[in-house]
């Protein structure tokens, strides 16, 4: 680590909140790393709640977020690219960061902040990238939008990092992981690669030095080194690294973009993202899933024969439009309380044969209008510890506050569905969380609850953990996840 008197002084040298801002109208085009920097300093200004970004499970994962017109599309990536290591990474470049200030960084104005990330993230992330470029934008970009006095300081920042990365061995992250466990000297990479620097440079070993190595959460880190000891968490930090690939549900016909998953039924799409969506349309069946998303009805097909189900956590769609695959005879009426969700589910399923959508307010009388529920699919929102590769933002807002929020939230969910149930009929409860509060803890809650014509017992259940990881074949990702099927009262299956 840096030695303490080497550090750059942060003082009054224009970092702090400047008194006067220089024009914010450029003479030139922006590069992709102005916008990238522009784009984090907004990310700056709510961390650690971000806004959800990349594949999030229930979205739409190969649709780029809104970016500029300024910039054509090689350069978007580019600033895509950016701010995706950014948001991944934050807690890791915040660490390495601070071996160069003398003072936090979330104390520096948000545009110097926003610069320092995203250079860092450069250096440390990416091979192809001069550093003397990196460096010369992120100087240029603070002079003009901060202060010329914070130029300085940015540059010597990042040449101090460029050093660090210049010094650094380059060992295979997975030759690191022998033992099971995380050498505190190890900077972990997404292609399975690591950068040694100093000795014990993210502190020693435990929880919270994995926690900056792979910039999740120390609350959550701490807890899974808990109930699954250090070489699982470790695993499991290391599996959110990396971005994951984007797996479809293939249904029947072969293409060439595809290749196999190791589970059967689901491919990598390996073909550009805009021919994604006219592929998903072209043939029934077709869905971007991950197979654990996939799992909780894979599971009950065969089992039950519902007619009428209720899907009051839809979302986007996803499992709704598996269910819809399941259970082609059957009537679905889908909801979500999120106004935003409920847009687009309405959206994705109009004019479908099977398929109702309701207001939130509304689905328990359109359901009982219908006779009740044969199968009500219950997938609640949660934490998302077992798709943090995904759901990026989630692994900075974990703690035990939200978390028995949630746990709150989701008993109501399942309190307000289970009236709904026809008698005889089933309820599947179903997370991507891998917290026993909101799996295991939640399934014994619910085998005391009474169903229309009796308890509700617990007919199957399961949790899977992650796998994959930086550097793994794609074929082998899949997120976690946990479900339980539930039968009410008198149901004899």
């Amino acid at each position: 680590m840096t030695d303490p008197s080497e550090r750059v002084r942060s003082g009054a040298e224009g970092t702090g909140e400047p008194a006067s801002r220089p024009s914010r109208s450029r003479p030139r085009a922006p590069s992709a790393r102005d916008v990238a920097c522009e784009r984090i300093a907004a990310l700056v200004r709510r961390f650690p709640d971000l806004p959800i970004g990349g594949a999030a499970p229930d979205a739409e994962p190969w649709a780029p977020p809104d970016e500029s017109p300024r910039l054509d599309d090689r350069d978007a990536a580019l600033a895509r690219a950016i701010e995706a290591a950014v948001r991944r990474r934050w807690l890791t470049l915040e660490h390495v960061l601070g071996a160069s200030l003398t003072r936090p960084l979330e104390s520096l104005d948000e545009l110097v902040q926003a610069t320092l990330l995203a250079g860092t993230a450069q250096l440390l992330c990416f091979d192809r990238l001069p550093a003397h470029a990196i460096v010369d934008e992120a100087v240029t970009f603070v002079r003009r939008t901060v202060r010329p006095a914070a130029a300085g300081f940015v540059n010597a920042v990042l040449r101090a990092t460029t050093r660090l990365r210049d010094e650094a061995e380059r060992p295979d992250a997975v030759g690191c992981l022998e033992t099971g466990r995380l050498d505190p000297a190890l900077l972990p990479r997404e292609d399975g690669s690591a950068l040694r620097l100093a000795e014990r440079f993210f502190g020693t070993p435990g929880p919270l030095a994995l926690a900056r190595q792979c910039s999740l959460a120390p609350a959550l880190v701490t807890r899974w080194w808990e109930l699954h000891g250090p070489e699982e968490t470790t695993r499991l930090c290391l599996h959110t690294i990396a971005p994951p690939p984007i797996i479809v549900a293939t249904g029947p016909a072969p293409d060439a973009r595809l290749r196999p998953h190791a589970r059967d039924g689901f491919a990598v799409w390996e073909g550009p993202i805009a021919e994604l969506a006219p592929f998903l349309a072209e043939a029934p069946g077709r869905r971007v899933q991950d197979p654990t998303a996939a799992a909780a009805i894979d599971a009950i097909a065969g089992r039950v024969a519902p007619k009428v189900i209720a899907d009051p956590c839809a979302g986007r769609g996803t499992k709704t439009r598996q269910l819809a695959e399941r259970f082609p005879d059957a009537t679905i009426v889908a909801s979500d309380p999120d106004r935003g969700r409920s847009a687009s589910l309405r959206a994705a399923f109009a004019g479908a044969r099977t398929v109702e959508t309701v207001d939130s307010s509304g689905i328990a009388d359109r359901v009982r209008e219908l006779g009740g529920a044969d199968l009500i699919l219950v997938d609640v929102p949660c934490s998302n510890s077992g798709v943090l590769a995904r759901r990026i933002e989630a692994r900075y807002r974990f703690d035990r506050t939200r978390l028995e929020s949630l746990v709150e939230l989701q008993r109501k969910i399942v309190g307000d569905s289970i009236p709904m149930i026809a008698p005889g009929g089933a309820l599947l409860y179903a997370t991507c969380s891998l917290e026993p509060e909101e799996n295991a803890e939640q399934w014994r809650w619910i085998e005391t609850l009474d169903g229309p014509s009796g308890g509700m017992r617990r007919v199957d259940s399961a949790i899977l953990l992650p796998e994959g990881g930086p550097g793994s074949d794609a074929a082998l990702h899949r997120d976690g996840g946990g479900w339980a099927l539930f039968a009410a009262g008198t149901a004899s299956w």
